[in-house]
C-alpha cells in the first residue's frame, strides 16, 4: 500500500501490482474486510473535486449517484474531502457487503469520519438513531461516524455539511444532513464538535474520490453532481469547472467525463479496466444551469406547535416535515394580548435536532401567544408560527 494525503490528512491506499494479492486492511477501527489488489487501478484515486472561486463557505453541497447494478462490495464514494480549518475529514457513501459494524449488518451505509489533531479528536454531540460511532485507528486516529440506512443503486442522494459557530464556545460545530431523491426526506445524522473555535471550510474545491477499500471489483464508477457552496451571508456559488486526477501514470485505468447535458453539472467518474482516457489530470467543463439546489425550493415550515406555562417557565413543542428543508435554529417569542403584540420573552438556539424549548418567565398576568420562525441549513426562514399560551 501507498500513503499519502487527501486536503492535508494521511490515507493509505492500494498499489497497483504485477500479481493478484489479498491483504486485510483495518476500515478505522471497524471490521477488517478482505480486498483484492489489481493491476488496472491507479495507485490511487481517481479523485474528484468541484473547483469554486470562494475560498471559504458556511456548507458544502454534493448530490451523488451510484448506477443501479453497481452498488459493488467494498467501495467508496466520497462526496465531500473537506477542512475545517485543521481538521480535514470525509463524507459520502459506501457498500460494505454486510460486513458486521456496532452488531448491525452494512451494506450501503454512509460515513463520515474527522481526524483529530495534536492528540485531540472531534466529539459527537448528536447522532440519529441506529448511529454508529468510534474512534477510528489505522489512518491516523479520529472519529469515526456510520449509518446502515440503506441508500439505494440507481436513485440520487445529496451530501450537505453545516457548519456553525456560537461566540463564546471554544468549538465549532458541523452537522451532517443527506436528502433522498427516491424518497423526497430530508435526514440530520450527525453533529460533531470541532475542538477548535469558529473555523470554517476552507479551500475553493469540493473535493471526493471514487475508492475500492474490498471486495474483488475490477470495474465500478459513480456520478458527483450537481456541487454547489453557500457562504455565511446565504449566497449560493456554482462551481466553475469539475477536475479529476489519479496516481500512477496509467491514465487508462481510470476517467472522468460529463454525465449527458453540461448543463446538469453532473459527472461520471470511472475506475478500473481500460479507458480511452489520456491524461493524468482532467479539466471538465460542466456547471449546473439552476443558482441553488432543487431541494433547497421546499423550504422548512412549521407544521404545528403547543405551548404552556409551567414551573415558572415556558415549554414549546413544536413540528417540523422532513420532507422540507432541514431545521437549523430556532426563534420563540412570547407576546402579549395577540400572536403579534408586545414582546416580553425570547429564547433562539442552534441545533437542528430540537423539537422544544423551555426558557424561564415570570407567570403572565394577561393572555399571551407564542410565535415560532424556524431558519434552516440554507438561511431561509419559515412561516410565522404562533399559539396560544396555556
Amino acid at each position: 500500500m501507498t500513503g499519502g494525503s487527501r486536503g492535508g490528512v494521511e490515507y493509505v491506499m492500494f498499489s497497483a501490482t504485477s500479481e493478484t494479492q489479498i491483504m486485510n486492511v483495518n476500515m478505522k477501527g471497524n471490521e477488517t474486510v478482505t480486498a483484492q489488489r489489481n493491476p488496472d487501478f491507479p495507485d490511487d484515486g481517481p479523485h474528484v473535486s468541484a473547483v469554486f472561486s470562494a475560498p471559504m463557505a458556511e456548507l458544502i453541497y454534493m448530490e451523488q449517484e451510484v448506477a443501479a447494478g453497481r452498488d459493488y462490495p467494498g467501495i467508496y464514494w466520497c462526496g465531500s474531502n473537506f477542512r475545517l480549518g485543521r481538521w480535514g475529514g470525509y463524507f459520502g457513501l459506501q457498500t460494505n457487503g454486510g460486513a458486521v459494524i456496532g452488531g448491525v449488518p452494512y451494506y450501503n451505509n454512509n460515513i463520515c469520519s474527522v481526524w483529530g489533531v495534536g492528540g485531540v479528536n472531534p466529539e459527537l454531540e448528536y447522532g440519529v438513531e441506529g448511529l454508529y460511532s468510534d474512534i477510528f485507528t489505522g489512518e491516523g486516529v479520529g472519529l469515526h461516524t456510520s449509518h446502515a440506512m440503506p441508500w439505494k443503486a440507481g436513485y440520487v442522494y445529496a451530501t450537505v455539511l453545516r457548519r456553525w459557530y456560537r461566540p463564546g464556545d471554544s468549538f465549532t460545530r458541523v452537522a451532517t444532513f443527506m436528502y433522498s431523491y427516491e424518497t423526497g426526506k430530508w435526514t440530520h445524522f450527525s453533529t460533531i464538535k470541532i475542538p477548535e473555535g469558529n473555523v470554517s471550510f476552507v479551500n475553493p474545491t469540493t473535493a471526493g474520490f471514487l475508492e475500492r477499500f474490498g471486495g474483488s471489483a475490477t470495474r465500478y464508477d459513480g456520478f458527483w453532481g450537481p456541487s454547489y457552496r453557500m457562504s455565511a451571508d446565504g449566497v449560493w456559488e456554482k462551481p466553475l469547472y469539475f477536475e479529476g486526477a489519479a496516481g500512477g501514470n496509467r491514465p487508462w485505468t481510470w476517467d472522468i467525463v460529463p454525465d449527458g447535458d453540461q448543463a446538469l453539472g453532473r459527472v461520471q467518474v470511472v475506475c478500473g479496466g481500460t479507458n480511452s482516457n489520456t491524461e493524468n489530470y482532467k479539466k471538465v467543463n460542466v456547471q449546473p444551469h439552476s443558482d441553488k439546489p432543487a431541494p433547497v425550493d421546499n423550504k422548512i415550515a412549521v407544521m404545528g406547535m403547543n405551548a404552556r406555562y409551567q414551573n415558572d417557565g415556558v415549554y414549546v413543542e413544536w413540528v417540523t416535515d422532513d420532507g422540507r428543508t432541514p431545521q437549523f435554529s430556532h426563534l420563540l417569542r412570547v407576546h402579549t394580548g395577540s400572536a403579534t403584540g408586545p414582546v416580553i420573552a425570547s429564547n433562539t438556539d442552534f441545533f437542528p435536532e430540537k423539537r422544544s424549548a423551555a426558557f424561564a418567565m415570570g407567570k403572565p398576568q394577561e393572555e399571551c401567544y407564542v410565535s415560532l420562525v424556524l431558519t434552516d441549513i440554507f438561511n431561509q426562514q419559515s412561516n410565522y408560527g404562533y399559539t396560544k399560551l396555556l
